[in-house]
């Protein structure tokens, strides 16, 4: 993943390291401190690689944890990947039918299972379905208002999107226009 610090001179390219499926942000902590400042304040530095320790969204909130505070500590912009979980955040699935399409599936080769083994659970469908009654009872689109509670985060300053047709980046791309209302986010906040 990459993370930018927020001085429009500096980048950083890397993140967090996995280790027994957690991911650990010390050692990017502690890579920060080894920086090494170019004429001009100009740095680059490569950190270790993260294994999906920059995906969020209202089904994976680990991040929240360490990540997300570290950056705002140290000034870092975080440009997190999968806000739509897979699609899965589109509430066009269900756990009772197995999808026929797309990323859960074997179309999309080893990845299909991958995606099934992370996010095809009932606790996720459970949640979907709370969110989905809040969503539409503020009368927004879903995907939009998903994608929009991840990028309301004031240190995450984009998101990494996906889609496998040109339609699916209508309500993803609003999203950037959206401000959530507080009460809406806190809503969606307390059923994740």
């Amino acid at each position: 993943g990459v993370i930018n610090v927020l001085d429009p001179e500096a980048v950083i390219i890397g993140g967090g390291i996995a280790e027994a499926g957690e991911v650990l942000f010390e050692p990017l902590r502690a890579e920060l401190e080894k920086i090494e400042w170019r004429p001009g304040g100009h740095s680059v530095k490569v950190l270790p690689a993260a294994l999906g320790g920059e995906e969020t969204q209202l089904l994976f909130r680990q991040i929240e944890r360490e990540l997300l505070p570290l950056a705002k500590e140290e000034g870092l912009a975080v440009m997190p990947y999968n806000p739509l979980a897979g699609g899965l955040l589109t509430g066009k699935h269900a756990l009772d039918r197995a999808p026929s399409d797309g990323r859960f599936t074997a179309t999309v080769g080893e990845a299909g299972e991958m995606y099934q083994k992370r996010y095809w659970h009932e606790r996720e469908f459970h949640s979907i379905e709370q969110l989905k009654t809040v969503i539409s009872e503020a009368g927004q689109p879903m995907t939009t208002t998903a994608v929009a509670w991840v990028l309301a985060n004031p240190v995450i300053t984009s998101a990494i999107i996906g889609a496998s047709r040109p339609e699916q980046l209508d309500d993803t791309l609003a999203a950037a226009d959206v401000v959530l209302d507080e009460s809406l986010k806190k809503k969606l906040d307390d059923i994740t």
